[in-house]
């Protein structure tokens, strides 16, 4: 398998998140050094229409080299770990 290039983003409206998004988000980008997998972070703040911001989202992830895309919003409580199958 190529080494894959991920791309997370998350639509911030108000330009807040929880801390057990922060927290799963630090996790995964720890995974993903060990692991010497390169992790972009795209956010978008203060767009009050979830689609359009998933849509420009999903726009400047087609503008980078990025193997996969992953939308996590920033009221999710989530494990690191569970990704890592997902993408291999």
């Amino acid at each position: 398998m190529d080494t894959p290039k991920i791309m997370i983003c998350t639509p911030m409206y108000g330009g807040q998140c929880y801390g057990t998004y922060v927290q799963g988000l630090i996790q995964f980008q720890s995974i993903c050094q060990q692991l010497n997998w390169p992790v972009v972070i795209s956010m978008m703040f203060n767009e009050s229409l979830i689609e359009r911001a998933r849509n420009g989202l999903a726009h400047n992830f087609m503008k980078t080299d990025a193997t996969h895309l992953l939308f996590i919003d920033a009221y999710i409580v989530w494990n690191a770990n569970d990704l890592i199958p997902m993408i291999m």
